[in-house]
C-alpha cells in the first residue's frame, strides 16, 4: 500500500489504509459488479490517468482487496450479427460488429435473429435467469441466441 497509514487498531482505519487513496474506492466500486479489463475500468472512470489507475490496482491487489485474473476474450469479439427485438410497445434493431453495438428503432428485414418478447423477459434471459428460449419466440440463428447472455452480460438477477 502507500506509506501513509492511520496507524490505529480499528477496522475503519484499516479499511481507509486500503481504499482511502484517491480513486481507490471508485475502482473497488466498479469491480464489485464483476471482473473488468483495464480499458473497461479506464472508460468507467473518466479523468483517471493510466498511471494512477495502474498504481491503485497494484495497491489494492497488494492489500488483498482485489485479485488479478485472466479473462477470456470479449464475447462479441469478431462477431458480426443483427438482432431484431420486437416488444409490445416498439421494435429495435441491434447491430453487433466486432464488439461494437449500434441500436436503432424499427426493424428491417435481414436480421440474423428475431426476438419477440416482453422487455422484462429479455432482461431476465440476459441476466442468466431460468428463462426458456421459447419465451423469446426466436426466429433465425439460435446459436446466436445462446451467445447473447455472454455478449450482454450485466450480472445475475438476485
Amino acid at each position: 500500500m502507500t506509506s501513509r497509514t492511520y496507524d490505529q487498531f480499528c477496522g475503519v482505519a484499516r479499511a481507509l489504509d486500503l481504499v482511502g487513496e484517491r480513486w481507490a474506492l471508485l475502482v473497488v466500486r466498479d469491480l464489485i459488479l464483476g471482473p473488468k479489463r483495464f480499458t473497461d475500468l479506464r472508460r468507467g472512470l473518466p479523468g483517471i490517468g493510466t498511471n494512477v489507475l495502474a498504481a491503485r490496482l497494484r495497491e489494492l491487489e497488494r492489500g488483498g482487496v482485489i485479485e488479478r485474473r485472466m479473462l477470456p476474450p470479449p464475447a462479441a469479439s469478431g462477431l458480426t450479427a443483427t438482432v431484431a427485438l420486437r416488444f409490445a410497445d416498439g421494435a429495435f434493431r441491434a447491430r453487433i460488429e466486432d464488439g461494437a453495438l449500434e441500436v436503432e428503432s424499427g426493424v428491417r428485414n435481414g436480421a440474423d435473429l428475431v426476438l419477440t418478447t416482453e422487455v422484462e423477459t429479455l432482461i431476465a434471459f440476459l441476466a442468466g435467469a431460468d428463462v426458456p428460449p421459447a419465451a423469446l419466440a426466436p426466429e433465425g440463428d439460435t446459436s446466436l441466441l445462446e451467445r447473447l447472455p455472454d455478449i450482454f452480460a450485466f450480472g445475475a438477477i438476485v
